[in-house]
């Protein structure tokens, strides 16, 4: 096709917020398809002019149905950038979108900047970045009942990676504000193989699922089992999709999404089981909500992998990551809540330099069940980082619950922090420390844990720690 991207008015279902990047830099694709159209047993090899492989996107609206399977698509030609070459790029909103059983080969492989996609499937591909170190292999933003699964990754600057994204463009910007994010809901990331984290600096090399912090937090004014009302009207912006958690006082733990929303006020589903008072304290935003990640492998991380910001309710089981940095929930925002929180890691086996850590101000009601954590002393990694300046080798915990972020304006001092988490029958070996509790670590226990360590097995600074 001719080089160009469209231009002139936006363009309905595309990611508004990459829009202009896609458009200043001509990212034209070789082919592109918009809606209910497939590729197959196609062979795509880039030049001069392309800046993607396969584009999809409906212009406008949302593509349907379209499928991408058994295609080698060699994406390499382009310079990295803003909008570096990849072998598929879909900028559109989708439904029902298949990528299966392809070999691609690029500045990253199959890149979703759209951020409302719907009962996709990607999986048994292979995809390797070209040259080693480049892209991010597999982005997503904001995806609902998919499968992402047995997909064999290699050689990237980030393997896989999630970003939510902002749900409705950045264009719509009041008073400095941004619209909230998209969310990542009832998804499945299972038996991908992920190898060779190659970056070099920076945050770069991580496997991350990248959360936000609370587009709004405060105390609502009235409530009925399927909807809260709140002072002013901070709801300018379109709210559907995103979630309400109670964070403090009455219904505290429970999370709905919204389905609707006025200025002033959210409707939720499924209806609240304890309805809230104006003593609960609220938080909204898109977020990462009641995902399944089951028996993934990761080797050879140049960096950390894991959640950080909004995760709540993820399922993570069968878990491999050897010779990496290790498994994290960070709750990662000190001035606003960002909570990981209600997450179980099951059955899971973390060897070679890694541990799993609880860093942040919010994270809370956490399991770690049934999990191995072997050989976590700290060795050199290919990520470029002083860690040995800011954290003592010798003190590294297998599985560490860490300190609290002190400021957090707003939020009740009886909210959680570092509440209620929870090891049990794990087993902790070969490395410094066994369990770190931190202060103001409240109501941990540790259940049933075989810890075979250096010095202490159990380091409990919040002096309240329940072991057993």
């Amino acid at each position: 096709m001719a080089p160009g991207f469209p231009a002139g008015p936006e363009l309905e279902g595309f990611s508004r917020d990459w829009l202009p990047h896609l458009q200043d830099q001509n990212a034209s694709p070789m082919i592109w398809l918009r809606s209910r159209s497939s590729l197959s047993d196609l062979t795509l090899r880039s030049g001069p002019g392309a800046a993607s492989g396969v584009l999809v996107a409906r212009c406008p609206g949302v593509a349907e149905a379209i499928a991408i399977e058994r295609c080698i698509i060699r994406a390499t030609h382009g310079a990295a950038g803003w909008v570096p070459e990849v072998p598929i790029r879909v900028a559109g909103d989708t439904y029902g979108l298949t990528i299966r059983d392809n070999r691609l080969e690029g500045r990253g492989g199959v890149e979703v900047i759209s951020t409302a996609n719907r009962y996709a499937y990607i999986g048994d591909n292979q995809v390797r970045a070209i040259p080693n170190g480049a892209g991010n292999l597999i982005m997503l933003r904001g995806m609902r009942n998919s499968v992402i699964e047995r997909n064999i990754l290699r050689d990237g600057d980030r393997n896989f990676v999630a970003q939510l994204g902002v749900s409705h463009g950045k264009h719509q910007l009041q008073e400095g504000q941004q619209p909230p994010a998209a969310s990542f809901h009832h998804n499945m990331v299972a038996g991908n193989m992920s190898y060779n984290v190659i970056p070099r600096r920076h945050n770069a090399g991580e496997t991350m699922y990248e959360g936000p912090d609370a587009w709004w937090q405060g105390y609502p004014v009235g409530a009925t089992a399927e909807n809260i009302a709140v002072s002013g009207e901070p709801f300018w912006a379109d709210m559907t999709g995103t979630f309400v958690l109670v964070l403090d006082g009455r219904g505290f733990g429970q999370y709905r999404q919204v389905t609707e929303s006025t200025t002033s006020s959210l409707t939720v589903s499924p209806p609240w089981a304890v309805v809230p008072d104006e003593s609960t304290y609220l938080m909204v935003n898109g977020g990462f909500v009641e995902n399944l990640w089951i028996d993934n492998t990761e080797e050879h991380t140049a960096n950390w992998s894991g959640f950080w910001g909004f995760n709540v309710g993820h399922v993570v089981d069968g878990h491999v990551l050897r010779d990496g940095t290790g498994f994290y929930l960070w709750g990662w925002k000190r001035e606003s809540p960002a909570p990981v929180a209600f997450n179980e890691i099951i059955g899971s086996h973390i060897s070679g330099r890694g541990n799993i850590s609880m860093i942040g101000s919010m994270v809370f009601a956490n399991t770690v069940r049934f999990t191995e954590v072997v050989d976590f002393r700290y060795r050199p990694t290919l990520h470029i980082q002083p860690t040995w300046l800011f954290s003592d080798p010798n003190n590294r915990a297998g599985i560490d619950i860490g300190a609290v972020h002190e400021g957090m304006e707003g939020v009740p001092e009886t909210a959680p922090f570092k509440d209620w988490n929870l090891v049990e029958g794990s087993n902790v070996y070969d490395g410094p420390v066994g369990i770190r509790v931190a202060p103001r670590a409240r109501h941990t226990i540790l259940r049933n844990n075989a810890i075979h360590v250096d010095g202490a097995a159990v380091a409990d600074e919040s002096g309240n720690a329940l072991v057993e």
